[in-house]
């Protein structure tokens, strides 16, 4: 055996032309590969950002909150100031994933302590892998901002019932309306005009041969 390794160490170190090869070779591999993939490496870590436009036909405090918070997000590029014809627009022609619409009255039902709804206009060919949990954190978001919204209202009336006790009992009763029917937000989503949701196969179709599925 040791004399195997011998004879062939011996044969190497006499052909200078492999031993050569068998150092530079793998060295230069290394260098041009790390130079034709170095333009990949710089990417990671930088997906880039969902574009989404914010539709606002209320106008109150508790959308501009919205389209604040939301902007902040380090996932989303947003486009505000749009109407609802723009924004369903930009989905249908693929500029946006998503639009988000908060209707007039929002912040009323916010205020009232009864659930404000808003909905999204969906790019029915957007992945849902990635446009689901986004819609999921849009949620959170507007119920953050909700939450605080009728936090201050709460606040503000009993700050009024303190300097105004003839209305004391009548705020009291408004402020204890408010934290009774509070129960979070809702939404719903929708296609833009002209545009039709695709139908995807089920867990159960996923899993069948082909030839037995008809969607």
């Amino acid at each position: 055996m040791f004399a195997m390794i011998r004879k062939e160490l011996l044969v190497l170190l006499r052909d200078r032309a492999s031993l050569i090869t068998l150092f530079v070779s793998p060295m230069l591999f290394i260098t041009v590969m790390s130079l034709a993939l170095s333009n990949s490496f710089d990417t990671l870590g930088s997906a880039p950002k969902m574009s989404i436009s914010i539709v606002d036909q209320d106008g109150g405090a508790a959308a501009r909150n919205v389209a604040k918070a939301l902007k902040s997000s380090d996932e989303l590029d947003v486009t505000t100031g749009l109407k609802s014809d723009a924004a369903d627009k930009r989905v249908r022609d693929g500029k946006d994933s998503f639009a988000v619409v908060i209707p007039a009255g929002f912040e009323k039902e916010v205020e009232s302590g009864r659930k404000p709804h808003f909905s999204f206009v969906v790019d029915p060919s957007s992945s849902r892998q990635v446009v689901d949990p986004l819609q999921a954190a849009i949620r959170s978001a507007v119920l953050t901002v909700t939450s605080s919204t009728r936090t201050a209202v709460s606040l503000e009336k009993q700050r009024a019932a303190e300097r105004d006790p003839v209305r004391r009992a009548e705020l009291k009763k408004q402020i204890d309306k408010i934290d009774e029917t509070w129960s979070g937000v809702t939404s719903t989503s929708t296609f833009p005009k002209g545009m039709t949701g695709v139908k995807y196969p089920s867990v159960y179709q996923q899993n069948v041969p082909g030839y037995t599925v008809t969607l």
